[in-house]
């Protein structure tokens, strides 16, 4: 076995991405681990973004959040995007 674990700063979306130090990796991860990333509506479009450009079909997320009235917009938009 084997692998390995890194962990960097991203601002979310096609801007922040390409100026990250994951822009040049080859996608798809195997997992991502997220914590209070849905707290902001404006930002979940740019979330999704991301997570779709470092996610394939065998991905796993684990994302942790605080259930607030518009958090689960989010999962909402994420299940309508199909990713």
């Amino acid at each position: 076995a084997g692998g390995s674990v890194r962990i960097v700063e991203l601002e979310w979306g096609e801007d922040g991405t390409a100026s990250s130090a994951i822009a040049t990796d080859s996608a798809p991860y195997d997992y991502i681990i997220s914590a209070e990333v849905v707290y902001l509506e404006e930002t979940h479009d740019l979330l999704l973004w991301t997570w779709d450009r470092f996610c394939g079909s065998e991905t796993v997320i684990y994302s942790v959040f605080i259930n607030r009235p518009f958090s689960w917009n989010f999962f909402v938009k994420l299940h309508d995007a199909d990713l």
